[in-house]
């Protein structure tokens, strides 16, 4: 959580960076700056919609708030097979899975791998 405090201090204005340090709060910091992690996601979207981390990071928030569907049309509008990111693979290969939707979470996750 420091590196990615301080890595975000040091350039406030990189879209990476500020959604690594709100996924950093969301995993490590207490559950009460989920807040605080979900509002830096919701810039760094504004700016980039795209962007893998802090849309998986609202996709996480969205789990923990029991909107499943919700967090899977976010994950399945980001994930790109040609060049998935690893934090999308995984929860959305978790999430196909759970589901029971063996076909779709290989598939996902070998994209992951190559």
């Amino acid at each position: 959580l420091e590196q990615a405090r301080a890595a975000f201090e040091a350039a406030p204005d990189s879209l990476d960076a500020k959604a690594e340090y709100a996924w950093a709060i969301l995993g490590a910091a207490p559950l009460a700056r989920a807040a605080e992690a979900r509002k830096l996601a919701e810039e760094v979207i504004a700016a980039a919609p795209q962007h893998a981390i802090a849309q998986a990071l609202l996709a996480r928030t969205e789990l923990r708030m029991r909107k499943e569907d919700d967090a899977r049309q976010r994950l399945e509008a980001v994930f790109d097979p040609a060049a998935p990111h690893f934090v999308v693979v995984g929860l959305l290969g978790r999430m196909y899975l759970e589901q029971k939707e063996y076909d779709r979470a290989a598939a996902v996750f070998e994209a992951g791998l190559k």
